[in-house]
């Protein structure tokens, strides 16, 4: 299935800058945007050493393991599996393809970050999202800012590609109609400010919004009315307190993981199944069914 640009201003010039600019990230990484995202990464490694210090032996019991199948009601009318936050590295994620075998969902949303710099290629990532999809009628996907990370590894023409080859439309600023459900997708964006536009565009009784970061929600425009936007990014803040309580997230908003709404939108934020520096301390990972 290729690019779904039915929310990209009319034309075929207007289409070819969308195009390219998938390709390179044309206006998505702004230089005050590359300073973020190398703060961020930097924060992702010293959180991960001092996660490493504190789960040394005999320092904190032994953190939460597994994965939680979590079903939603919020009145779709159709099963969604939500499958966000893969980072596959060298073999398949095992987690996601049993999730879509135990709900045979209608559709499969992926919101991102399914690679990132750590990947060694795309094989493992073709595996993963086939064998899901196997278990469901059809699948749309989005990507998120380690794909945008790791594209001087991993193009993000061919992991487009890959998604597409495996059943999945892939969503960049756009929407389709999938089972009877009208779901758009956003790119992914380092200042949230930047969703209000593309946001703005979304077609009338849109069910779905898949935006890797929950921090799109808080633009979403008061006529958007009653829909879903269903995220990832945050982990559930990866390195919890016993009892799961999060002290660190990297949403701008504070999002950390569940449910929160806004007048009659809905926004749902996975914790996760997987991240690209282990490990992780009393956080789950988590598969989501919204029906």
């Amino acid at each position: 299935m290729g690019l779904v640009k039915l929310f990209a201003p009319e034309g075929p010039a207007a289409r070819g800058r969308l195009r390219r600019g998938a390709k390179r990230g044309r206006g998505a990484c702004p230089q005050a945007g590359v300073q973020r995202g190398l703060v961020e990464r930097g924060r992702l490694r010293a959180l991960a050493l001092l996660a490493g210090v504190f789960a040394a032996p005999g320092l904190l019991e032994p953190p939460l393991a597994g994965v939680e199948l979590t079903r939603v009601r919020l009145g779709l009318g159709r099963r969604v599996l939500l499958l966000a936050d893969m980072h596959i590295h060298g073999k398949p994620n095992a987690m996601a393809v049993e999730a879509a075998r135990a709900s045979k969902p209608d559709v499969i949303v992926v919101a991102g970050d399914t690679w990132d710099e750590r990947s060694p290629g795309l094989a493992a990532v073709e595996e993963t999202l086939r064998e899901a999809a196997r278990h469901a009628r059809a699948g749309v996907a989005v990507l998120g800012n380690h794909e945008e990370w790791a594209r001087d590894r991993i193009s993000l023409e061919d992991g487009i590609r890959v998604l597409e080859d495996a059943g999945y439309t892939v969503l960049v600023d756009s929407d389709a109609e999938v089972q009877g459900l009208r779901v758009a997708g956003l790119r992914w964006r380092d200042n949230p400010r930047r969703y209000e536009e593309p946001l703005s565009r979304l077609a009338p009784g849109t069910d779905i919004v898949v935006s890797h970061s929950p921090d799109a929600f808080n633009h979403l425009p008061r006529a958007a009315g009653r829909l879903v936007m269903l995220s990832g990014h945050t982990h559930g803040g990866q390195w919890c307190l016993p009892g799961g309580y999060a002290p660190f997230t990297n949403s701008v908003y504070g999002y950390r993981w569940g449910l929160y709404r806004r007048g009659e939108a809905a926004l749902y934020v996975s914790r996760g199944l997987g991240e690209m520096i282990p490990p992780r301390l009393y956080c789950r990972y988590q598969a989501v069914v919204i029906e």
